[in-house]
């Protein structure tokens, strides 16, 4: 009897272990968490700071640029008066940073483990640094310089000239924003084609287009460089977002071979351009995208994240949509497209 006693004593107390240990590993997760929510929100908020205060590289440039197409080329105005709202808290750049943040921190259960989250609140940090944030404003930067006919110049980039000279067609005006979720999104129409759907004022693009529209298919293969699609990506942008840009390739992969036709996705290798980037962007690699969501297998992890999930409030609903549950499983392959 005593035997048996000792054996269950043992027992018990193996399972008091791991139940302890079991604790710690969730506290110690927890923490992670709210550092790097902390982190994140310390970032934005600087960020937000340094934009009101018109402390930030490009962003001034941004709003020099601005002012000097919408008063010199009467045809550009509206949309040079937008594009320059990038230069403050209210351009649609930084209100997307601001919107991924809100859902990572009240909406935990739209992720699939704790690491995604994590990784969300890590790559908001990365993206809202005050450096790597002027270096993506060289995009809509990009845009006006090319609007103004060569009496600006681009910024972090090849030239325009340069550009053509690599076989680029860079007179469709806007080229820069093509595949940033910040400005547009990608639809079909009724056969099935993707087409680059600008938001808002952002469709008068449309109307300094020789063929009108971008096509997926198309730009795919001859997309020029930009900072987002060729830098920044990883950074800036969300599970949804990045879920959606995976359908879009798949498809469009598909029907490129259905019909015996070759297909290069646009990820498949970084367009060469950039120059002048600062440290913080020139860390960033979208090749190595895919590895920072690998290795969340560890059951006690997991367990966690099931828990996590479960308390969250089942009323709740974030601007992932409830069919988003799934998003950041595939943000793992969401930059190894077309490999």
């Amino acid at each position: 009897m005593c035997k048996h006693r000792r054996c269950y004593a043992l027992f018990a107390l193996f399972i008091t272990i791991l139940f302890l240990s079991g604790c710690g590993e969730e506290a110690r997760i927890e923490e992670q968490l709210n550092r790097a929510e902390k982190q994140a929100k310390i970032s934005i908020d600087r960020l937000r700071t340094s934009l009101e205060q018109g402390q930030v590289r490009n962003g001034i440039i941004l709003k020099n640029y601005s002012d000097f197409v919408a008063n010199n080329f009467s045809q550009y105005k509206d949309l040079a008066v937008q594009l320059g709202q990038d230069a403050s808290p209210n351009g649609p750049l930084f209100t997307n940073i601001k919107r991924r943040l809100d859902d990572a921190v009240k909406y935990p259960e739209v992720f699939n483990n704790w690491q995604e989250r994590y990784q969300e609140l890590k790559s908001l940090s990365e993206a809202s640094s005050v450096a790597v944030f002027s270096d993506a404003l060289s995009d809509p930067v990009n845009v006006l310089a090319d609007m103004s006919d060569g009496q600006l110049p681009r910024v972090n980039a090849v030239s325009k000239s340069a550009e053509q000279a690599q076989g680029i067609d860079s007179r469709q005006v806007g080229q820069q924003l093509v595949g940033n979720p910040s400005y547009g999104s990608w639809r079909s129409n009724s056969s099935g084609r993707s087409f680059w759907e600008w938001y808002g004022m952002y469709s008068m693009f449309s109307n300094f287009m020789p063929s009108r529209r971008y096509h997926y298919d198309s730009w795919s293969s001859r997309r020029g460089y930009s900072y987002y699609n060729d830098v920044g990506r990883s950074s800036f942008t969300s599970p949804r977002q990045n879920k959606s840009q995976v359908a879009v390739d798949k498809k469009a992969k598909f029907q490129a071979r259905k019909s015996g036709r070759s297909y290069t996705s646009p990820y498949s290798k970084q367009r060469s351009g950039a120059s002048g980037l600062s440290k913080g962007s020139r860390s960033l690699n979208t090749k190595s995208y895919a590895s920072r969501y690998s290795g969340s297998k560890n059951s006690n992890l997991s367990n966690y994240s099931k828990k996590s999930n479960s308390s969250s409030t089942s009323g709740n609903r974030s601007s992932y949509g409830s069919s988003s549950r799934s998003s950041y499983s595939q943000r793992s392959r969401g930059l190894s497209l077309g490999k």
